[in-house]
């Protein structure tokens, strides 16, 4: 079994800067990862599905998850529910730490959990209620263009909304259907990120192989009868600013702000605030949608065709390492490009 090592990870000490151990805060499906366990100090509660046992049941074969048992922290709050019953139910336990799910927590972890999210605007009002003012969300979400959703579209504003109104409680029959038949890998079978992504060697995964009547069948009666862990939302920095935006100006969410957006790596990690007062002044221009909007695209673009691009024209291929999210890089020539790939897109 993997020891944890007592030094926390720079990617780690990122995440929780805005928060102390001493501080009650709740995060959302550590699983074999905690970013702010018990063992170190952290009055934190976890939030899962799934109890510690069953999640030992679960993976008993995936030597990698048991390799990592040790990690595996006591689960606080077991429930498929909203995170806002979930903390009500909590609540009511003779032993909890909260009274109420109403500002009774500083701070949210949620690490690639929101992707997972089958309501996300949802979990954005639940948070906002319990979070105390002055505190923090803080959410890792994997780049939709440096992992394995590389081929799929970006999520809208829309699709968000209707998740909203239809009060989605599982990934949608479509959601698994898209998660399950897109998903990309590389030939070699490596994982995709930042590092290796190549647009000439991304295979999608179609239901490990074929798609037909059959496997779409027995993916769609698995959908509806159980919940199947899938990723229902695709995003990119500039992507979730714009749907945040829109959501605010909206009315979805009224005590919350992006207060800070880094990219790292394959993720951008976002620190939403909890405001005292309800944001006012909200209205969400054309300009800044559209400013948005081009960026969002510019930077998926950037992503998925860069290096392939640069080996037809030996322009140089993308930087390795971080980057700021507001400024993807690209060269002249790059731009000029996908400007032209664009054109085309559009021409169709």
């Amino acid at each position: 079994m993997i020891q944890r090592v007592n030094s926390p990870s720079p990617r780690t000490l990122l995440i929780r800067k805005h928060f102390t151990p001493s501080q009650l805060g709740a995060e959302i499906g550590p699983f074999h990862s905690p970013l702010c366990p018990k063992s170190e100090g952290f009055n934190c509660l976890v939030v899962d599905a799934f109890s510690r046992e069953q999640l030992l049941k679960d993976y008993a074969h995936d030597t990698y998850v048991m390799d990592r048992a040790g990690s595996i922290e006591d689960v606080d709050i077991v429930s498929t529910q909203p995170l806002g019953e979930a903390l009500a139910a909590y609540a009511q336990q003779p032993a909890a730490k909260i009274a109420s799910n109403t500002a009774c927590i500083s701070y949210i972890v949620s690490s690639h959990n929101f992707e997972h999210q089958p309501n996300p605007i949802r979990f954005l009002q639940d948070a906002e209620t319990a979070i105390r003012p002055g505190g923090y969300l803080v959410m890792a979400i994997p780049i939709a263009s440096r992992c394995f959703d590389c081929f799929q579209p970006l999520s809208r504003t829309g699709e968000f909304i209707d998740a909203y109104y239809l009060q989605k409680t599982k990934p949608s029959v479509g959601s698994v259907f898209d998660h399950q038949a897109s998903s990309s890998k590389l030939l070699n079978a490596e994982g995709i990120n930042d590092q290796t992504y190549d647009f000439d060697k991304v295979v999608v995964n179609a239901f490990n192989g074929v798609i037909n009547e059959e496997t779409y069948n027995a993916s769609k009666q698995s959908a509806e009868a159980s919940y199947i862990d899938s990723h229902c939302w695709r995003l990119n920095p500039f992507q979730f600013e714009l749907i945040f935006s829109d959501l605010l100006a909206c009315g979805f969410i009224n005590h919350l702000s992006i207060a800070e957006s880094i990219v790292h790596g394959s993720e951008f990690v976002v620190y939403l605030q909890r405001t005292e007062a309800a944001n006012s002044d909200v209205a969400f221009t054309a300009e800044r949608r559209t400013e948005l909007l081009k960026k969002s695209i510019e930077f998926q673009f950037s992503d998925l065709l860069q290096k392939h691009l640069a080996k037809r024209d030996n322009s140089p291929t993308r930087a390795e390492g971080n980057r700021l999210a507001d400024t993807p890089p690209s060269g002249s020539g790059l731009k000029a490009k996908l400007k032209r790939v664009m054109r085309k897109i559009v021409a169709q």
